[in-house]
């Protein structure tokens, strides 16, 4: 596998995202840019994707971004530019999960506050991320002549179907993930830009492991897929570098569960 040129990634500083940039480092990427809402974890992310990386070129950087805000989104993607001076992959990691309080997310005791986080972040904050990151892609077929580029998306098993209990604002949320990878797909495969989501299961992040009572639901829940356990951030990562490669060039508009056969119950 081999990824070349530069990628963006959301939610750089998490689990998912941080071993999504080690393995575009360890593949060839001149450039990673890792971007969250902390900035902290993004730095700490850069400084291990370095120890990772076979580019002699190879640069890391890390950006402060609030998805939700469209002007923290256009100055991060403006930041990526400015620095690397083209984009050619993009990973949008960035999302919450449901709550952890049961009383508080079932439907009839949803908060119009929880559902507004949500919304607000998976949702709203995956388009503006995509909106800039294709704007920028655009740019930089003008300057460079490529049409091969590439954007992931991470959904959620919540995104093929229901996770019941307690995920009636998660699960519409990361539906809206899917609804706009396919139809970004079909507007820019033109242009040469494929536009895939990942679906991951429950997967090892150290939010999960830190609270006892999820990290208790995520196992017995996963112990009834096919697999029996719950998923590394690595193992997500590997496949969104797939989709990111030329290995994938015939392959845009889908959402591929990463999830141990549990949709296959």
């Amino acid at each position: 596998m081999s990824l070349p040129g530069y990628v963006l990634i959301t939610g750089g500083g998490g689990a998912i995202g941080r071993a999504t940039g080690i393995i575009f480092a360890r593949e060839g990427a001149a450039g990673v840019a890792f971007a969250d809402i902390n900035l902290e974890t993004a730095k700490s992310a850069a400084e291990e994707s370095r120890k990772h990386a076979t580019n002699p070129q190879y640069k890391a950087i890390s950006i402060h971004v609030d998805v939700t805000e469209e002007s923290s989104v256009d100055e991060m993607v403006k930041q990526t530019l400015a620095v690397f001076g083209a984009l050619n992959y993009a990973v949008n990691s960035a999302g919450v999960s449901f709550v952890s309080k049961v009383g508080e997310s079932t439907l009839g005791n949803q908060s119009t506050q929880e559902w507004d986080r949500l919304m607000n972040i998976n949702a709203r904050g995956l388009f503006f991320s995509q909106r800039a990151e294709i704007s920028a892609m655009l740019k930089t077929q003008e300057t460079s002549g490529s049409k091969d580029f590439s954007i992931v998306n991470i959904s959620s098993i919540g995104g093929l179907r229901a996770l019941a209990p307690f995920s009636s604002a998660y699960v519409p949320s990361k539906h809206a993930v899917i609804g706009l990878t396919k139809s970004a797909a079909l507007e820019y495969g033109s242009n040469g830009i494929r536009i895939n989501a990942v679906c991951p299961a429950f997967i090892e992040t150290a939010s999960n492991a830190s609270d006892k009572g999820i990290a208790d639901r995520v196992n017995k829940r996963m112990e009834r897929s096919a697999l029996g356990r719950v998923g590394r951030p690595e193992e997500v990562g590997e496949v969104i570098g797939f989709l990111s490669s030329k290995k994938a060039s015939f392959i845009t508009g889908v959402d591929w569960a990463v999830d141990g056969g549990y949709t296959a119950l």
